[in-house]
């Protein structure tokens, strides 16, 4: 949005004329009540057809922000904004400290992450595609305090140990090689 904004400032355009939504999503089938969206969207081809898809969390209300937690992982198309997969949970998993199994949604509810808490993509697995990262739910001081990652199907890919410093559920995550 701030490329836009920029470019139509510096071309002495009116804002309004820079900014024209030609599709939008309006919720979902899986976690309906889970629609609203606080961080930026996440733009790539996740699944390699040559069209790119968008990743973002959604989160159902007020609470939620307030809680950081219940963030649903989605994925629409960018040609039609028609959904192609949401993580709702994605069960009770062995993260990288090899401990027991860890149920990565830790607050119950629909959904798992930070809504507050920015994605990041990457090729985690070397397969040329983007993966997707994400903070799991909760606050400093109650937080499972990991990060989890999927593929470009949605699929669960691994989950970080417990980190050593608590992560603000407003984190940014990035990725670099």
């Amino acid at each position: 949005m701030r490329g836009w904004v920029f470019l139509a400032l510096s071309l002495g355009l009116p804002l309004a004329a820079a900014l024209v939504e030609e599709r939008g999503w309006s919720g979902s089938t899986i976690e309906p009540d889970s629609r609203q969206v606080m961080t930026e969207p996440l733009v790539a081809d996740l699944d390699a057809d040559g069209t790119a898809e968008i990743a973002f969390v959604s989160f159902v209300d007020r609470n939620d922000v307030l809680g950081a937690e219940d963030g649903v992982l989605r994925l629409i198309r960018g040609n039609d904004a028609s959904e192609a997969w949401s993580v709702v949970d994605p069960g009770c998993r062995v993260c990288a400290d090899g401990g027991a199994c860890v149920p990565l949604d830790g607050k119950g509810g629909p959904g798992f992450l930070a809504p507050t808490g920015g994605l990041a993509l990457g090729d985690l697995t070397g397969d040329a595609t983007p993966d997707v990262v994400g903070l799991l739910e909760g606050r400093p001081e109650d937080t499972l305090n990991r990060i989890a990652a999927f593929d470009g199907a949605g699929n669960f890919l691994w989950c970080s140990e417990k980190l050593l410093l608590p992560l603000d559920p407003y984190t940014q995550l990035s990725l670099a090689d």
